[in-house]
């Protein structure tokens, strides 16, 4: 019995056709839509950090004489420097070795004992970790005058604790000559102008030179918005002494720092910056982070009020026409005088000059 053949007519075969392509390209589209939801929900709840999967290798090429270094920590410097191995894997968000509360460190050993101490600080106060690529280069900006045992109290503890968040940091220290008002606000946006001629840094870290942090979970790095890391010191029974308070101890972006034309320079003598700051940072739309108390906590090293450093008497007027001036009083007007730079074992040290008559006239 002979059959006839059957053909689809040119017409509907294409039809079939253009619609199986079409529902194979939906189904692809579905897929990594969900999938891209997927992660995105993992990463908002920080999956990834909790879980610490950076520290962990999907595939270990146990040939390569470095497979090690996919779990290194900083204990494993000595044989990362004898290896030669260079770090595979980024920084975690949550560093593995840091210990929390802290019995922090009141007495000030010489520099000779702190470059023994802390034999890993590069000549400027600069550190790498060995183990693993870290997520921010960070400037630790010190505004400094006469405080010498205060800055070795500060720097046998502030090394270790850097050291064991796994940041990429270096310190300077912006000290103002004798003889004039000091100028807090304005050594910090020279400490900004200076450090990033050096180093392209990412985050910066302005630091009194009389806190001293209590838990090295306090981490000198910048997440999200402006953060003020010193609400609680013990000199106010660890209590915010204002809302409005952004000093101490603060964390910013590089972009958000330049974005509001860093602080004023305008406030010689004590108080007032701090306030100012505040300001210019919520106008740009900013609302300041604090960390729960226990992530908060400085102790103060006691001292006696410079005299180079009186009371502001022109700060509430500054502060109430601030707003005037943000655009053009800032890191892009800076007028100053580096009198020396000095890459010490431990930090490094720029020696400025300030003349207050030209800087208030400008």
């Amino acid at each position: 019995m002979q059959t006839d053949d059957v053909f689809l007519p040119r017409g509907s075969f294409r039809v079939c056709l253009y619609a199986l392509v079409f529902f194979l390209v939906l189904e692809l589209s579905l897929n990594v839509l969900v999938h891209t939801k997927a992660f995105k929900m993992l990463k908002t709840y920080d999956f990834f950090e909790r879980w610490n999967i950076s520290r962990f290798s999907i595939t270990v090429n146990s040939s390569s004489p470095c497979w090690w270094m996919q779990n290194a920590t900083i204990k494993d410097v000595r044989k990362i420097q004898d290896s030669g191995c260079k770090p595979v894997r980024n920084c975690s968000i949550s560093p593995p070795d840091l210990v929390g509360a802290l019995g922090t460190y009141s007495q000030a050993p010489s520099y000779t004992d702190l470059i023994r101490l802390h034999p890993l600080v590069k000549p400027g106060g600069l550190y790498t970790p060995y183990e693993c690529i870290s997520r921010d280069r960070v400037a630790v900006i010190i505004p400094f005058r006469d405080r010498e045992e205060h800055l070795r109290i500060l720097l046998h503890n502030l090394h270790p604790i850097l050291q064991r968040q796994q940041l990429d940091y270096g310190i300077y220290v912006i000290e103002q000559e004798n003889g004039t008002q000091f100028n807090r606000a304005m050594l910090m946006n020279i400490g900004y102008a200076e450090s990033t001629k050096l180093h392209n840094y990412t985050c910066f870290i302005f630091h009194d030179v009389d806190l001293i942090p209590e838990n090295d979970r306090i981490m000198y790095d910048c997440r999200g918005s402006p953060r003020h890391m010193s609400s609680a010191v013990d000199k106010f029974k660890y209590k915010l002494p204002y809302p409005t308070l952004f000093g101490g101890v603060t964390a910013i972006k590089r972009e958000h720092f330049e974005l509001v034309n860093g602080h004023s320079n305008k406030f010689f003598g004590w108080g007032g910056e701090d306030d100012d700051m505040f300001r210019r940072l919520t106008s740009k739309g900013f609302k300041i982070s604090r960390n729960q108390l226990n992530l908060s906590k400085y102790k103060m090293i006691k001292h006696r009020h410079e005299i180079g450093n009186k009371v502001n008497k022109r700060k509430h007027h500054l502060i109430k026409t601030g707003k005037k001036r943000y655009k053009r009083d800032g890191i892009n007007n800076l007028i100053y005088e580096r009198l020396g730079m000095e890459l010490r074992l431990l930090y490094t040290r720029i020696i400025v000059s300030i003349n207050e008559t030209v800087v208030m006239s400008s």
